[in-house]
């Protein structure tokens, strides 16, 4: 968004106070950045949500604490517009860019799938109906993302009733397939498998 000078100058003012103030970088920018490089190492960050993110947290809080150390407000009317939020967003998000990037690279990059079998939220209404529910597609353990086993080794898409069971097709898969890991979890009364 193009400012005019006056509103770039406002901007600019307002950007560096709150880059160069720590206790808005500990509470509200560190947590920002945190979470948008999350967001990059998945592959699912976009730049305008991040900017109306720093707009609508980081940005106000810089204003008011800026007027409350000075006695002033950044703006020389005393109200910022929606156009000077934004530039100065827009600079704040720039500075924040290099973080984002250093603090991607300790998160796990999403990778493709080894395998790809049914998916289980096309039988996932019948099995509510039964009342055993589904778990999620995708889930975490130990950093690393693992998928949802749906497979030929046991009743699944509704899990497996005993541990047993779920123990012998583990071991089937373990022992047949290609997968690095398989992890077994208890969900909704039943067993099911996760695979990375």
């Amino acid at each position: 968004m193009r400012c005019t000078a006056d509103e770039a100058y406002v901007a600019e003012q307002l950007a560096l106070y709150t880059i160069n103030t720590g206790e808005i970088y500990y509470n509200y920018t560190y947590p920002l950045i945190q979470s948008y490089a999350k967001k990059l190492a998945a592959g699912k960050f976009d730049r305008k949500a991040a900017l109306k993110g720093v707009t609508n947290r980081i940005i106000p809080i810089g204003a008011r604490m800026y007027k409350k150390e000075f006695g002033t407000h950044v703006s020389p009317t005393g109200r910022l517009s929606a156009k000077v939020k934004e530039c100065a967003a827009e600079e704040v998000l720039d500075w924040m860019m290099d973080g984002i990037r250093d603090a991607a690279k300790k998160y796990p990059q999403k990778r493709p799938s080894k395998k790809k079998g049914v998916r289980v939220s096309s039988n996932a209404q019948t099995v509510a109906s039964r009342g055993g529910g589904t778990p999620s597609l995708t889930r975490m353990f130990g950093g690393h993302e693992y998928e949802l086993w749906n497979g030929e080794y046991g009743a699944v898409p509704s899990g497996w009733i005993s541990k047993e069971q779920a123990t012998s097709a583990v071991a089937k898969i373990r022992r047949e397939e290609s997968w690095d890991s398989v992890r077994l979890v208890s969900f909704g009364g039943r067993y099911w498998a996760y695979v990375r």
